[in-house]
């Protein structure tokens, strides 16, 4: 995982980690990834020991439709719904063999709003988002790689 913050931005969340992601089936076309990130800050210039590591735990929830990709994420046992990823209608030159998927419209949370586009090659899964509201100007990048007992 790699995090950028934007001009604007009063989160702090550039920096990277990574982890390890294990599959859960739950039913036909619905997965759980319980993700377990080591995520470390980059340190501001003016405070170089504020950047401690952390560990973050996450669970999504994918679930395959005939036409879209649904998204979600597991809280406290409550299964959220954030986006629908569907096929991206202008993916862009690229040079290896590709889907792009995007969602149409942001996932609200509080004031701020998350796009999220996904990649998908050969070998590897790419889920980007993209954060904006007050003080929020973001984009958080996971990968997924090694899909037999690889890390995120």
């Amino acid at each position: 995982m790699r995090a950028r913050s934007g001009s604007g931005s009063r989160c702090h969340w550039t920096g990277s980690g990574t982890g390890v992601v294990e599959a859960e089936p739950i039913a036909p076309g619905v997965l759980i990834l319980h993700e377990c990130l080591h995520y470390r800050p980059a340190a501001p210039a003016h405070r170089p020991r504020i950047a401690m590591p952390l560990r973050l735990n996450n669970r999504l929830i994918w679930q395959c439709l005939p036409d879209r990709l649904r998204l979600g994420h597991q809280r406290q046992h409550t299964p959220t719904p954030l986006v629908e990823l569907l096929p991206d209608p202008h993916p862009g030159p690229h040079r290896a063999p590709r889907i792009r998927l995007s969602s149409r419209s942001p996932h609200p949370c509080g004031q701020d709003h998350y796009h999220a586009h996904l990649h998908l090659t050969r070998d590897v899964l790419t889920l980007v988002w993209r954060i904006s509201g007050p003080g929020k100007n973001e984009i958080l990048r996971q990968r997924y790689s090694g899909f037999e007992g690889g890390e995120s």
